[in-house]
Parts: C-alpha cells; sequence; structure tokens
C-alpha cells in the first residue's frame, strides 16, 4: 500500500472496505500488483459506500482480504472496485514515473516495466470512458513539470494547482459513470480538496530531504511548514463538508471516508501545533516502501498482531494455522501494509474526548484562519477547529466569528455583529 489518506486500522468498518476494495484491485491486477494498492483508491471505494452506491460494511464482514479466500460482490460493486484499481494504478504509474525523473531511481524503471500490463490495463479503462485522457493527463504532468523546473518563486497555492486538477478529473470521471449529472460538480471538487491536502502535506512532511536534495518545494523557509499542515487541514475540511453535503441523511452517522479526513485534520493540526512551538514533529509517511510487508516482525503469536489484516495471525493465516508461514509471506501480507505493533485502539476515547471538547466551544468566539467557503478552519483561544459557515455563506481570512453549535461535520459559526 501507499499513499496519504490512510485509514484507521482499529476501525473494523474501514477494514472491511479496505478487504473489498484489494479483492477488486487483486482481481484486475494481479496479486503482485496488490503491493501497489493505494490509500486514496480505497478512500473512493469508502466514499462509494456512503453515497449509496455500494452496501456499507455489515458487522459479519470479512476484514482480511486474505488472497486465498475468495468472497462474493455484486456487479455494481465490482464496476465500481474497478474504477478504483485503474486509479491506484494511474497513481502508481505517475509516482514511478516522477521517482525515474527526479532521482533516476532504477528501482522504479523496473517497477515500471514490471508492472507494465497492469498500468496499461487501467490507462485503456480510462480511455474507455474519455477519449482524451492520455491528452488531458499528458497536460497536467507537464504543467506540474515545467512549474517545478520554475527559477520563480511559486505559492503554495500555485503548486497545488495541477494535483488538484487531477483529483477533480479523476472524480469527476466517477461521477459521470456513477452518480446523477446534479452531483458531478461537488464531486469533482471533493477530488479537488483532496489533491490540494495531499500536496500540502508533502511539501510540509518532505520540507527537510527537499532541501538537502534541492528538489523543488513552495515552502521557502522552515518557519513556513505549519502552513502547509494547515493548509492541508483547510482542504480536508473542506472536502468533509462537500461528503457531508453529498451523502444520504440516513448515512450520515455511518461516514467511513468522513472518519478517515477526520483522522488526518487532527494529525494536520497536532502538527501545526507543534511546528508553531518549534518541536520536532513526528510524520507518518505519505508513501509506504514498496515492499515493506516483507520486513514485519516474524515473532509475534496470533491475537498480538494489530496489523491492516486483523485476522492475520502473524505465524500463518487462520486455515493454515500448523504452516510455519510468517504474515509476511502469506497471502494478507501481500496487499495489506502490515505494522504489527502499532494499535490506534484509543480512537474511539478521542473522538469522544473531541467532541465534548467542541460541545464547550459553543459561545465561544474566535477568528477564520483562511477563508470559510463555506467550510475551513478557525482559531479559536490559538487551537484551530474544522468549521463551517452557520448561514452557508462565504467568510473572508481573519473574521472575528463566534461559535453557535456543533454538528458532525464540525463548530457552526456565524461573523459577530
Amino acid at each position: 500500500m501507499f499513499g496519504f489518506l490512510k485509514g484507521n486500522s482499529g476501525d473494523r468498518r474501514y477494514r472491511s472496505l479496505y478487504a473489498r476494495a484489494c479483492q477488486c484491485h487483486f482481481s484486475e491486477n494481479g496479486r503482485l500488483a496488490a503491493i501497489f494498492h493505494s490509500y486514496e483508491a480505497v478512500f473512493l471505494f469508502s466514499l462509494a459506500s456512503d453515497l449509496g452506491l455500494i452496501r456499507q460494511p455489515a458487522i459479519d464482514d470479512v476484514t482480511c482480504c486474505r488472497l486465498r479466500k475468495r468472497f462474493e460482490q455484486d456487479g455494481h460493486e465490482a464496476a465500481i472496485g474497478k474504477f478504483c484499481s485503474a486509479f491506484a494504478m494511474l497513481l502508481v504509474r505517475i509516482k514511478l514515473e516522477d521517482d525515474w525523473i527526479d532521482d533516476r531511481k532504477l528501482l522504479s524503471k523496473l517497477a515500471l516495466k514490471f508492472f507494465a500490463r497492469p498500468i496499461r490495463h487501467s490507462t485503456n479503462y480510462f480511455r474507455s470512458l474519455d477519449r482524451n485522457f492520455d491528452t488531458t493527463i499528458s497536460q497536467i504532468l507537464g504543467a506540474q513539470q515545467k512549474l517545478e523546473r520554475s527559477r520563480s518563486p511559486v505559492s503554495l497555492e500555485q503548486a497545488e494547482a495541477q494535483t488538484r486538477s487531477g483529483f477533480a478529473y479523476i472524480f469527476k470521471l466517477f461521477a459521470e459513470k456513477f452518480l446523477n449529472e446534479s452531483l458531478h460538480s461537488d464531486f469533482a471538487l471533493i477530488g479537488s480538496e483532496l489533491g490540494g491536502a495531499i500536496i500540502a502535506f508533502d511539501c510540509a512532511a518532505d520540507w527537510k530531504s527537499d532541501k538537502q536534495r534541492q528538489r523543488f518545494n513552495p515552502l521557502r523557509e522552515s518557519s513556513e511548514i505549519h502552513q502547509g499542515y494547515l493548509e492541508c487541514a483547510r482542504c480536508l475540511s473542506r472536502a468533509n463538508w462537500l461528503i457531508h453535503k453529498l451523502a444520504p441523511e440516513n448515512h450520515l452517522d455511518q461516514l467511513d471516508s468522513v472518519n478517515v479526513l477526520r483522522k488526518w485534520i487532527r494529525h494536520s493540526l497536532r502538527l501545526t501545533a507543534k511546528r508553531k512551538e518549534n518541536e520536532l514533529p513526528i510524520v507518518i509517511p505519505t508513501a509506504s516502501l514498496p515492499f515493506r510487508a516483507l520486513s514485519v516482525k516474524k515473532n509475534l503469536r496470533r491475537g498480538e498482531c494489530d496489523c491492516f489484516c486483523g485476522d492475520c495471525s502473524c505465524d500463518g493465516c487462520p486455515g493454515d494455522a500448523a504452516a510455519d508461514v510468517p504474515c509476511s509471506f502469506c497471502d494478507c501480507g501481500m496487499c495489506c501494509d502490515c505494522p504489527c505493533g502499532n494499535s490506534n485502539s484509543k480512537k474511539s476515547n478521542a473522538e469522544e474526548t473531541s467532541t465534548q471538547t467542541n460541545e464547550n466551544l459553543i459561545g465561544s468566539k474566535g477568528i477564520t484562519c483562511g477563508f470559510l467557503n463555506p467550510a475551513g478552519l478557525v482559531t479559536i483561544e490559538n487551537n484551530n477547529h474544522p468549521a463551517i459557515s452557520d448561514s452557508g455563506t462565504f467568510i473572508e481570512a481573519g473574521i472575528e466569528i463566534e461559535v453557535v453549535s456543533v454538528s458532525g461535520f464540525g463548530l457552526r459559526v456565524r461573523p459577530v455583529g
């Protein structure tokens, strides 16, 4: 697995969606290509579940793909899974090509050749949706490369522009195939905000290494790193609001894609605060090593592994209990990012504490951190919070606001006076 929008491995619903998306990816692109599945593709799959396009996770769902043990998927879910799998391989192709251009990594060049068939398969799929697909992607990538070679100062917003366009384009293709026309624009905006968030977080997280390698980064000084994390949180807050806007009312209490966004909003805001305090943040990598699954611990017993494949024993998969096969070489280890020991069991407690804290902010005053359009961030007592304009209207940056209520999205605010 690689990518940015990694969900919480302690969330059974997310693991169910992960397993279903992973099976589609394996069916379309083969066992080895499953190593290169993308968290963004799983996010899109979970978003389809939130919008009612495919069934939501059930309590008895399999939570590990176990590539040997297949489970049935209806035709519509398979079609959406096919799109998500093509999206994953498109991201793989772009990442490997970018690594080859920037650093001349031989491993990237070999991987491009090795995975040529699934990459070609995904390209043909997108061509079937839009005959101008190759031209559109080439223009976006060409404009990004030209921007990175520019000697003129580049703002973070300018650096985000092409990735925003690319994600908006793919999300629009998804909407045109699976959603009503009235939802196409908002769905493309979700993609745009996700693209902006990915670039903003990458620029902040990779600032030191980019400077050492003399690679492109629009953040010129280390004092600007917190701005990247803050922009990431702003983008994800807007995407969060758009999903709430599109999701059926009877699904609002079970939005798996929103839980992923909330995780990364909280993480980005924590990193923002740490940078402001001149502390060194612990940054979650934005891209896992392709063969990370081959380096996990081998001596854990069943029940001790907190890996993505929660049903995996780490001494051999269930059904192969007698086999002396470590988790890193079992079927589920091929597609699951298996850290073995990084527990996320405190998620529910953290969310409860966050909700209580938000309720205590009702009546508090603060200022908008960037504009609300109508969603974004507000600053209250030196802390940043996701917020939305109570009237749904645009609020400029730096405007004094008051918290009027709390919703599933976050704070609802209105201008003071």
